[in-house]
């Protein structure tokens, strides 16, 4: 979705998009990855970025606190680390369970 937004945005500015390379929006260049959360600060090789956004991966890895320390590495002075993701609660009655996590695991 976010990559349609921005070819979208890109478009209705004149520029071509194919959803891979970075695109020119206002004061900034955007760029969608996907890649491996605990191996981002050694793909960049020292790099740095605005903002790291992780969407819906944080509660899957298995070393959160190496993800948090390649986002410090590559975020600039200032920069913004974005962290959607959902966790549930440890003692869930099973009701609880059926009406709000089984549907989000199936």
């Amino acid at each position: 979705m976010a990559r349609q937004l921005t070819a979208k945005e890109a478009a209705s500015k004149g520029q071509d998009t194919d959803g891979v390379m970075p695109v020119k929006l206002n004061d900034g260049i955007v760029r969608y990855m996907e890649l491996d959360a605990e191996k981002m600060a050694d793909f960049f090789n020292k790099a740095t970025f605005d903002a790291v956004w992780i969407s819906e991966a944080v509660s899957h890895l298995p070393d959160k606190e190496l993800f948090f320390r390649n986002a410090e590495t590559l975020l600039k002075s200032g920069g913004k680390l974005v962290v959607a993701d959902w966790f549930k609660e440890e003692e869930l009655t099973e009701k609880q369970m059926d009406a709000d996590i089984k549907p989000i695991e199936d």
